[in-house]
Formats: structure tokens, sequence, C-alpha cells
């Protein structure tokens, strides 16, 4: 039996015991809005007591999964998108039914919170996932920075300083994925978790016979030595004393916002040892603390309008003020409205 819903921006479908929420805005590579995550959402809820899905597949028309939120000026610091957002990646994380995300192109921000805490991530040759918040005067959410501050080493607040993207290969070896297949395998892959229904979906995957090994992937040594400790300004430092590689990292990093990547770094660090609610609640008071500041207004103005060089304030890593920086991961908002999943029914 298959049923289809959803409007224009999300399709969902329900085919052989597995559910597909496809994400459908191509034309901004499916950036998310609002009504999406509601749309998702609900979905979601519903399926949850529905006895013909045994699972559900996340993925994404057009030349990527989701590039991140539809930021446009005037609304970055929505309130509403970003609760309900949070609450979504949440629920996704915590489903009592297995949730498969197939992750090719573009795989940036919001996309991250959608298949980053999925049970079963699957990566493609054209994936570039990414946190690139910095860049326009945010840090990583959506749960990302738990992902990075859990990757190995020290590159998670490498990537979350410098925005930089991650290879198919590196999510995996960093944690934001679990198996790769080709591009031209993924229809394949939902053809045999509906021929499997109700099996261990990674199992299935991985006995499908479409899973690659991924490349061999070591951070060069001087990532450890710069970002295992110390402030953005020491890090930044240590990287322009470096090789000519670490001092490329230090002119990266320079040219993103000052104020976010000195908060990025012990955010990535405490986001390591909390739960992802934890997580969720502390990049949130983060996040409306940082939205409300005016770089991020400039950040997408220079980074998504005007194709310019950015004008930060402060300017320089070396100008933010520490005691500011503590201020922010020190704030309070109140408390998200996570989703509390139902129990099955108990049955004789």
């Amino acid at each position: 039996m298959t049923t289809a819903a959803g409007g224009r921006s999300v399709l969902t479908q329900v085919e052989g015991g597995v559910a597909s929420v496809t994400l459908n805005r191509p034309e901004v590579i499916n950036a998310l809005n609002v009504a999406m995550v509601h749309t998702i959402t609900d979905a979601l809820l519903g399926w949850i007591s529905d006895e013909r899905v045994a699972c559900v597949v996340l993925r994404g028309r057009g030349r990527g999964f989701c590039a991140g939120g539809d930021l446009q000026p005037g609304d970055v610091d929505s309130d509403v998108f970003l609760r309900a957002e949070y609450a979504l990646d949440a629920l996704i994380a915590e489903y009592p039914k297995p949730v498969i995300a197939l992750m090719h192109g573009l795989v940036l921000g919001g996309g991250v919170g959608l298949s980053g805490h999925a049970a079963v991530r699957v990566v493609t040759d054209s994936t570039r996932l990414g946190m690139p918040e910095t860049r326009i005067g945010i840090c990583p959410d959506v749960g990302g920075s738990r992902l990075l501050g859990r990757a190995p080493g020290a590159v998670g607040t490498m990537k979350a300083m410098s925005s930089a993207t991650m290879s198919a290969s590196e999510a995996i070896a960093f944690g934001f994925a679990d198996v790769l297949v080709a591009d031209t395998d993924l229809d394949a892959i939902v053809d045999a978790l509906r021929a499997r229904t109700g099996d261990d979906p990674l199992a299935i995957i991985r006995e499908s016979g479409l899973v690659r090994d991924p490349d061999p992937v070591a951070p060069p040594s001087w990532v450890e030595e710069a970002f295992s400790h110390g402030d953005a300004v020491q890090i930044v430092h240590r990287l322009e004393d470096g090789p000519p590689d670490a001092q490329e990292m230090a002119a990266r990093i320079r040219e993103m916002a000052p104020m976010a990547v000195a908060v990025a770094v012990p955010l990535v660090r405490r986001a390591a040892t909390l739960t992802l609610r934890e997580t969720l609640q502390l990049e949130y008071a983060v996040m409306s603390v940082l939205a409300a500041r005016p770089d991020v207004a400039e950040g997408i103005r220079a980074r998504l309008v005007d194709r310019d060089t950015p004008r930060w304030r402060p300017a320089r890593i070396e100008d933010v003020d520490p005691a500011e920086v503590a201020d922010v991961l020190d704030a309070q908002r109140p408390p998200l409205d996570f989703y509390t999943i139902p129990l099955p029914k108990e049955t004789t």
C-alpha cells in the first residue's frame, strides 16, 4: 500500500513498511523553513503508532540533502523556528522506530540536525557536510556542537572555528555518518529496506553489497597540537607559528566572525559531555544571544546577499572580551518543548 501527502516543500510517503520524508525545495538545496519543520514533525508523530511503518527514511531532492536553515534578513532570530527545529532534532534522535538519513550533496547546519542524530546515517561520494555558522556570526547548533565535541582529537574544534566542510570519508571518521554508498545507489538502499521490513536497517544496508570503503582519514599533527587546548586567540597564534597548512587555516579562521569563533571553542568542548537535550538547550541560549548581535545581519548580508567581505564587530579575535564570551555561554533561555514519545501498548 502506498500513500502520499505533504505540500510542495516536503513530500511524505509510506510504502512497503518504509515511511519516507523527502525535502522538496531543490531550488534552495532544501533549506529549512518553519513550515517544513512542522510538516516533518507532524509526519513523524503520526507514524509512531502507524503499524504500516517499520522505519523512516529522510532524504532530499536535487543537488543536496539540506543546505541548512532558510536564513532571511529580519527573521534569523526567530524564536519560533529555533524551538521547533531543536524539538524536531531531538525527536529524530529519540524516535522509537529507526530513522535512516540519506545524505547526498550539501549537508549543512540544519541539515546536520536532521541527519546527524538519526539511527543510521548514509553518505555518498558527493556529500559535503559541515557546520558553517561562524561564517555568519553564530555557532554550531542543532546538536552539531555535541557531534563536533565528540569527534576524535581536536578536529571538531577546528571544524567549528573554521566552518570547514567534511568529505564523506571525513564525516564517517569524525562521527557524523556511518556508511558510504554511491549516489546512484540511494534508491537501491530504500528498495533493500522495503524488502526486509522489520530487520535492523544498518545490517540491511551493510549486507546489501552497496556499501563502499571510505578513504583513510588522518588529520595532520598540527591539528591536535594547535586546537586541543587554550582559547581561540591562543589557537590562532599557534597556527600562525606552524607550518604553511596551519597558517592557511589561521587565515581562514580570521575571516570568520571573531565573537562566534571565540564562543565556538568552549561551546564545543562543553557539549562533548552533555546529552543531546542538554546540548540543544545550551545552543538555544547561545544562539539567542548571538543572533541579536549585529554580526549576524552583517554576515548574512555579506555572505548570502552582497557576496563581499563582512565587517565584523569586533574586527579581530584578539579584541573579543573573554567576559563577554562567558556571558554568552552562561545565558539562560526558557526550557525547550521536547516531545514526549508514547510508550508502545503492552500486549499479552
